[in-house]
C-alpha cells in the first residue's frame, strides 16, 4: 500500500504553517527565553507535527520531532540551559 498523496500534501501544507509559527516563536525566545507560554507553544507545535507526521506515514520525521519534544521539555523545565547555540 502506497502513501496517500493527498494526505501527504495536506501534511506538508500544515507543517509549513506550523514551522513558520515555530520560527516566529524562536525569534521571540532569542529576545526573552523566560516565557513559559512560549515554551508551551513550541511543545504544542512539535506535538502536532509529530502526530500529523505519523498520520501521513512519515515515521522518521515523527521520531525526530519526538526527540525535539524531549529537548523542549528539558529546556522548559530548566534542566538544560537555553543558550544561543541551542
Amino acid at each position: 500500500m502506497g502513501t496517500d498523496l493527498a494526505l501527504l500534501y495536506a501534511f506538508c501544507d500544515e507543517a509549513i504553517d506550523l514551522l513558520n509559527r515555530w520560527e516566529k516563536i524562536c525569534l521571540e525566545l532569542s529576545k526573552n527565553n523566560e516565557t513559559t507560554e512560549t515554551w508551551e507553544e513550541l511543545f504544542y507545535i512539535a506535538h502536532n507535527l509529530k502526530g500529523n507526521s505519523r498520520t501521513a506515514e512519515q515515521a522518521e520525521f515523527g521520531d525526530f520531532i519526538h526527540r525535539v519534544e524531549d529537548g523542549i521539555t528539558l529546556l522548559r523545565e530548566n534542566k538544560v540551559a537555553c543558550t544561543s547555540q541551542i
